[in-house]
């Protein structure tokens, strides 16, 4: 599966592009559109390189995908699912609770688990990871999983703990 314009939109959207190096707030070398793996001080590239680096990294995070997750996905379920990868990096995506939750079939509890999943950096609650971890989780939520029943979703979409925990953020 490949991810759509929805899905590169919310990524570059939470990345922002930057020609210039810089180091994130974890203190990686960065650069174009959350570009980790060539970034190095002083390193400066075009906006052309910063959309082919973005393109090589989606592929390297689709595979991340594919290779861990062993449930059929919505596009929607895919898109959300890159984006965590893009960020979290494939190991750390492999390893979160978000992944466990959606092989083992529990879509709902994944989209829950997801809003606090990965959203400090050394001990320090970050906003932008909150609010990309909340777009992440509602883009995932947006569809039917196909292995669950429209009314256990829906209920579940309303129910006052999701709300609560969404206000809560």
């Amino acid at each position: 599966m490949n991810i759509d314009a929805a899905g590169v939109r919310l990524i570059a959207q939470h990345e922002g592009v930057r020609l210039r190096a810089y180091q994130d707030s974890g203190g990686i070398w960065t650069i174009g559109y959350g570009h980790t793996a060539t970034a190095r001080p002083g390193m400066k590239i075009t906006m052309q390189r910063a959309v082919e680096l973005l393109q090589q990294d989606l592929a390297r995070f689709e595979a991340c995908v594919d290779d861990a997750v062993t449930r059929p996905l919505e596009q929607a379920q895919f898109n959300a699912l890159v984006s965590l990868a893009y960020n979290r990096g494939c190991a750390g995506f492999r390893r979160s609770s978000v992944v466990e939750l959606v092989n083992a079939g529990a879509f709902d509890a994944a989209a829950t688990a997801w809003l606090t999943t990965a959203t400090t950096v050394n001990g320090k609650s970050l906003r932008g990871l909150v609010k990309r971890r909340k777009n992440e989780a509602a883009m995932f939520a947006s569809v039917q999983p196909q292995d669950q029943g429209a009314s256990s979703l829906a209920s579940w979409l309303f129910s006052g703990s999701l709300k609560a925990l969404i206000g809560r953020i």
